[in-house]
């Protein structure tokens, strides 16, 4: 894969080896290829991997990067594709905003990279690996939500339109990108995906349901 760190060993899984796409049925032919090419290789940010091969040797950081995944003392970023299923934001009175978004992932390998993800870093595993929910805190006031890049049409990510979160619907073929962070919760650590970018890489057909 032409990722940056993609010669670092990663978890030993067979499971690993099976990166079959499964999809919605609307999808046809030329853009499940073309699904099938970005879980494989990404619009990779620095520093990055797919979630099905976060290398071994990545760990929690040190100082300001202490409670984020981090490979060499660099925040990893973790992507991996997958059908919305639900996103938006919660404004909660009694708390800051909150961008929160559900992905179904679409293939076996992405399940069992984020199972051994969160067996490794984390003192739980998903109940449910064959989705993710990425957060984002906003501003309470003039919130700024992580960028949306329209990739329907047009592969190299700097040549991408600038979409927005009102333009995701349930139904559409996200790539997410996302750094790991943890946090202490009443005693406990946890830890969820931090969303830094997402990328439309097929929009759900309006007459198909969801």
């Amino acid at each position: 894969m032409p990722h940056n760190i993609c010669d670092a060993p990663v978890f030993e899984n067979p499971l690993l080896d099976d990166k079959t796409v499964v999809g919605p049925s609307w999808l046809k032919d030329y853009k499940m290829k073309r699904v099938r090419v970005v879980a494989e290789t990404g619009y990779i940010l620095h520093n990055a991997t797919n979630i099905d091969r976060v290398p071994l040797e990545s760990d929690w950081g040190m100082l300001e990067h202490k409670n984020r995944l981090c490979m060499k003392g660099t925040p990893l970023t973790v992507a991996f594709i997958g059908e919305c299923r639900a996103h938006d934001v919660d404004t909660s009175e009694d708390r800051v905003p909150l961008l929160h978004v559900t992905v179904d992932l679409m293939r076996d390998c992405d399940k069992e990279g984020w199972y051994s993800l969160t067996s490794k870093f984390a003192p739980w595993k998903p109940v449910d690996i064959a989705s993710i929910t990425a957060f984002r805190k906003l501003r309470a006031i003039a919130p700024v939500l992580p960028p949306v890049l329209d990739g329907t049409r047009i592969s190299i990510p700097n040549a991408m339109p600038r979409s927005d979160w009102d333009h995701v619907r349930c139904g559409d073929i996200l790539l997410l990108e996302c750094t790991f962070k943890r946090s202490m919760l009443e005693s406990m650590w946890t830890a969820r995906f931090v969303i830094e970018r997402a990328t439309i890489i097929a929009k759900r057909p309006s007459a198909v349901p969801v």
